[in-house]
């Protein structure tokens, strides 16, 4: 088993910065808050979210895409008909 992720950690608010760019909507609407302000407590944080791809690298020769494209497929394939 080999996990397929992207080659870079991007946060949830750089994808929906991301996403009203695509849209033509207005940045203001995203509002970015940590954990700690939606009450979490310290600590419950991941310090990293994507998954290691070096087995994927070095035993298949392969690259994960790059992270911008797969958002930006992900929003052509979503919002296509909308």
């Amino acid at each position: 088993v080999l996990q397929v992720t992207g080659e870079r950690d991007v946060t949830y608010a750089e994808i929906a910065f991301r996403l009203a760019d695509r849209l033509g909507a207005d940045r203001r609407w995203v509002r970015p808050q940590s954990y700690t302000a939606r009450g979490l407590p310290p600590g419950m944080a991941p310090r990293h979210t994507t998954l290691d791809v070096s087995r994927l690298r070095s035993e298949l020769g392969l690259t994960p895409p790059p992270v911008w494209d797969t958002v930006d497929a992900v929003i052509r394939e979503t919002f296509r008909d909308a």
